[in-house]
């Protein structure tokens, strides 16, 4: 096979001087968090195909922490020779499989790195410079009938700027639908997630396909006319992200559906290669970090899921 990853040793100067993050790392790039799990490899598999078509570099990043450091995690000096040697192995075992798993296609800078810190609070940190973090639903230490490993959660939920986790699907990562799937709700959030994977579609060249799902706000019998006054609210949501659209220039199809969001979104997902929704949306309390469409995302989608926040 053709090799289109191009590996960036530095693990002598992390071991030696235990630099942060911040240090190592440039602005721009994709971050992906590594911990050895097949999980972890399916994120690095994505992050390497998406580099390739966005041309930017990949960082793979995985954080050691001493679970006996509660306040100062142990910094790497500290370690010894073997136990720096097996978390350098790890990290550049997991590039090495999602590295075969590609298929020819632009020529990728791929980075490994090994940091002292806690995974979740380190890619939520660094998730303020990078183009994109990228996590999977499940590392060590998760099981496999939880909805979302610890680190992701965290993640999602700590990171201030858009992450995304990969999950679901036997389908291969390396090649798909050509298509993004984006949830629009009328609120802030759900104009982030538009604007987002406008600028998604942009770079990778796909089309976008835009749902905007309606239906009662609950249980209950709805007064006389209330459903329709909610479906002219709803024809002029899709309508106002239609436009747009019309501005970006990029390919789409916008559909109205009635049902709940989450469920739709979720079905749709299996035959796109990307979901976007907004961290929280109409629905969604100022106290709570995900709204339930984005829960329900990430816990039944097909296919990667982006969280985007405002």
């Amino acid at each position: 096979m053709e090799r289109d990853v191009v590996v960036q040793d530095q693990h002598l100067a992390w071991h030696e001087t235990d630099r942060r993050p911040d240090q190592e790392i440039p602005s721009g790039s994709i971050v992906v968090g590594v911990d050895g799990s097949d999980g972890s490899v399916s994120a690095l598999t994505w992050a390497l195909r998406e580099a390739g078509r966005r041309r930017c570099e990949v960082d793979a990043v995985l954080a050691w922490a001493d679970a006996y450091s509660l306040v100062t995690p142990t910094p790497l000096s500290a370690l010894s020779k073997a136990q720096r040697t097996r978390l350098r192995r790890r990290v550049e075992t997991s590039l090495h499989r999602a590295e075969q798993q590609q298929s020819g296609g632009p020529m990728v800078t791929a980075r490994t790195h090994v940091f002292s810190g806690r995974p979740a609070e380190m890619l939520s940190h660094l998730s303020g410079r990078a183009a994109l973090v990228v996590v999977g639903s499940h590392g060590y230490g998760s099981l496999k009938a939880t909805v979302l490993g610890s680190v992701s959660r965290e993640c999602v939920q700590g990171a201030t700027g858009p992450v995304v986790v990969v999950r679901g699907s036997d389908r291969p990562l390396t090649a798909g639908h050509g298509r993004i799937l984006v949830g629009v709700d009328g609120s802030d959030f759900g104009q982030a997630a538009l604007l987002w994977a406008i600028d998604e579609a942009r770079a990778t060249g796909d089309d976008l396909e835009v749902v905007h799902v309606w239906g009662p706000p609950g249980p209950g019998v709805m007064p006389p006319g209330a459903e329709s006054e909610l479906e002219k609210a709803a024809t002029s949501t899709l309508s106002e992200a239609s436009r747009t659209l019309h501005r970006s220039g990029c390919s789409f199809t916008a559909n109205l559906e009635y049902g709940s969001a989450g469920p739709v979104l979720s079905a749709r997902s299996r035959t796109v290669d990307l979901v976007a929704v907004g961290s929280r949306g109409r629905g969604g309390l100022s106290g709570l970090l995900l709204g339930s469409v984005s829960q329900q995302c990430l816990t039944h989608s097909d296919c990667p899921v982006a969280i985007v926040r405002v």
